[in-house]
């Protein structure tokens, strides 16, 4: 069975540079510094909590400079 093709968003189509977020980004201060840098971002929305080797894969492929891998962190009270 093949896999589904993960769901992004993507920001500046055009940019020189590839980069790939596996999650969301919070605000758009990160975005618009890669966007500055001439950056094609591609934000990955797919709503799980990790992501598999083949969905990483899928996203990066051969057109990706940088991966930026986020992981959620949150404190237990």
């Amino acid at each position: 069975m093949a896999n589904k093709p993960v769901a992004i968003e993507v920001c500046n189509p055009n940019g020189k540079y590839g980069v790939v977020s596996t999650k969301p980004m919070l605000g758009s201060r990160w975005i618009n510094i890669l966007i500055e840098q001439d950056c094609r971002v591609e934000i990955c929305t797919q709503k799980k909590n990790i992501l598999s080797v083949e969905d990483i894969v899928a996203l990066t492929g051969d057109k990706c400079d940088r991966v930026i891998g986020q992981v959620m962190y949150c404190k237990l009270v």
